[in-house]
């Protein structure tokens, strides 16, 4: 079920994730662990008869090490996720009496970040679909929209993106309107093909 500005199916896929990296992060940075404390011990304790080829130890110790490399990969994975969804957590809260835009010093006021930082953190957030029915205002007057009824309509068939080019900017407009830039307001000329 969809919140008023929190995909919910967007968040439980992040928390499956975070758990998985979890899962990943102990099972791998045992493993290598394990490996490179059995290879040292072997080198140390096998008599001449019981050694093994010495490829054979660095072999064990270098995947030991790819394991670890790979645990630490999986921690920091998961990391992300987790901090993604306490940032998500942090905006929905702070919009869900809100509908409109929301000026740069409301936003502060609300989530305890300067607006620089909220429209960061927030614009990952947003396309990514975990911050629905928001979008963000740009430019010389910065905030954040949000619509209790949505900011798209259902059908976005006919919505594209283009580059602004005055100041580069990714603006979505539907096929036929005039295209405004979401981060400067210039106009942008769209061709009709």
């Amino acid at each position: 079920m969809e919140t008023k500005y929190l995909s919910e199916g967007k968040v439980s896929a992040a928390k499956a994730k975070v758990t998985l990296s979890i899962i990943f992060f102990i099972a791998a940075g045992f493993t290598g662990i394990m490996l490179i404390i059995v290879a040292v011990l072997m080198i140390f304790t096998a008599t001449a008869e019981e050694a093994l080829d010495p490829d054979t130890y660095t072999i064990i110790i270098i995947f030991g090490l790819f394991l670890l490399v790979a645990a630490g990969l999986c921690g920091k994975f998961g990391s992300q996720n987790a901090d993604m969804i306490r940032k998500a957590d942090i905006y929905a809260k702070a919009f869900k009496d809100s509908d409109g835009i929301i000026g740069a010093d409301d936003v502060e006021k609300l989530t305890g970040r300067n607006i620089s930082r909220a429209l960061a953190e927030a614009e990952p957030l947003i396309r990514n679909g975990i911050l629905i029915n928001c979008a963000l205002r740009k430019g010389t007057d910065p905030g954040i929209m949000v619509a209790k009824k949505g900011i798209y309509p259902e059908d976005r068939t006919e919505y594209f993106v283009i580059r602004c080019p005055y100041c580069g900017g990714n603006t979505e407009y539907k096929k036929g309107a005039q295209a405004v830039c979401g981060y400067c307001g210039s106009a942008i000329e769209v061709s009709t093909d």
